[in-house]
């Protein structure tokens, strides 16, 4: 078994030479007891000619981590990230990439245990060609901030929550895979993240009370030549505001989609459902009318307000003050409020969550 260190002697000796390429010798073992961060170029790849690949394993918060406008290509590798059950705030990833970072798997098999597959914040790239990804103990794949993601070719399979899930503004491009047995979702994208899927099979979702796929009120999507198939829900669900829905339900998904083909999907194959709004009216950021409430969103539990005196805090600083950021206090000192971004930022993972002010109307 090789440990850390002489992997991470390989990549600084790779540096200091100014080469880019490491080879790692067909059936290696390397075990990673923390994560290496990749702040140069390089290509890690396996040694032609033999039949195991070289295996990458380990329980830290992420095994590779690239940012600061690293590229870091893969190819030939098997990577296995055996993270004990962390809590959700602790997840990590086989793969983390941040910032202006890019990451390119190539004929790579991985998976995590009870983590992530690959993790893509800020304005990081990932392209995957050719690719397994299996049995991850979360999301195979996740975005969140400017990330954007190209699948093509590969396999997702037993993603123990979505097999893609992306948030905030992220770019997600996903070509002639085949997506199954996901646990809740194969694909999940919300706030304003763009899908474009084509030539691809979706199937087998696991939950009869998920969709395969499901696209948020302001993403945009065009799906194309799929196989949506033997689905355990419906499968597709576009969420539309009223004013999307001006035209009719069939004009709205023939312009979405085209030439897709589903068959035995336990329900309907596309739903189309316009969100509702709630007893409070959504006011712009300078309403001064009303009482102001708060809230995030929060994945699947949907927009959660924050505790009552801890709006009072966000709606001083930004109602008196008129700061543009804030650092919240105590329990919650690890975020921070980005008011003209209208984010909430978790300071120690970089992950962004959309924040809103509702105003209730006095008149209510």
């Amino acid at each position: 078994m090789t440990e850390v260190n002489e992997l991470v002697d390989l990549l600084e000796e790779a540096f200091a030479k100014e080469r880019q390429v490491v080879t790692l010798q067909t059936g290696a073992v390397y075990h990673i007891s923390r994560p290496i961060v990749i702040s140069r170029d390089v290509h890690i790849v396996a040694c032609d000619g033999g039949k195991e690949p070289p295996l990458i394993y380990g329980d830290c918060h992420s095994l590779l981590v690239v940012g600061n406008h690293a590229k870091l290509r893969v190819t030939g590798l098997a990577l296995v990230h055996t993270q004990q059950a962390p809590a959700k705030k602790d997840l990590g990833a086989v793969f983390l990439a941040r910032a202006r970072g890019r990451v390119e798997l190539e004929n790579c098999q991985l998976t995590s245990f009870n983590a992530y597959g690959v993790w893509a914040i800020q304005q990081s790239n990932v392209f995957v060609s050719n690719c397994l990804i299996f049995e991850t103990g979360r999301s195979s794949f996740v975005c969140f901030g400017k990330a954007s993601l190209h699948v093509d070719s590969s396999v997702i399979t037993h993603s123990a929550v979505h097999a893609v899930c992306a948030r905030g503004t992220c770019n997600i491009r996903i070509s002639n895979c085949t997506i199954t047995h996901s646990q809740t979702r194969a694909i999940f994208t919300y706030a304003t993240s763009k899908l474009h899927l084509s030539n691809s099979t979706i199937t087998q979702t696991m939950s009869a009370d998920h969709v395969a796929i499901e696209i948020g009120a302001k993403c945009q999507q065009n799906i194309q030549n799929c196989q949506i198939t033997q689905n355990a829900g419906c499968g597709i669900k576009l969420l539309c505001s009223a004013q999307d829905l001006g035209q009719s339900t069939e004009a709205k998904q023939s312009f979405l989609l085209a030439n897709n083909t589903f068959f035995e999907n336990n329900g309907l194959d596309v739903v189309v459902v316009e969100t509702q709004t709630s007893d409070c009216e959504t006011i712009d950021f300078e309403s001064e009318s009303g009482k102001a409430l708060w809230q995030f969103d929060a994945d699947q539990k949907g927009w959660l307000p924050y505790e009552p005196w801890l709006c009072e805090i966000i709606e001083h600083a930004y109602k008196n003050d008129r700061q543009t950021k804030l650092a919240l206090p105590k329990p919650f000192d690890h975020y921070i409020v980005d008011f003209m971004r209208r984010e909430q930022t978790n300071k120690y993972s970089q992950v962004p969550r959309m924040i809103r002010r509702l105003v209730i109307s006095d008149s209510k």
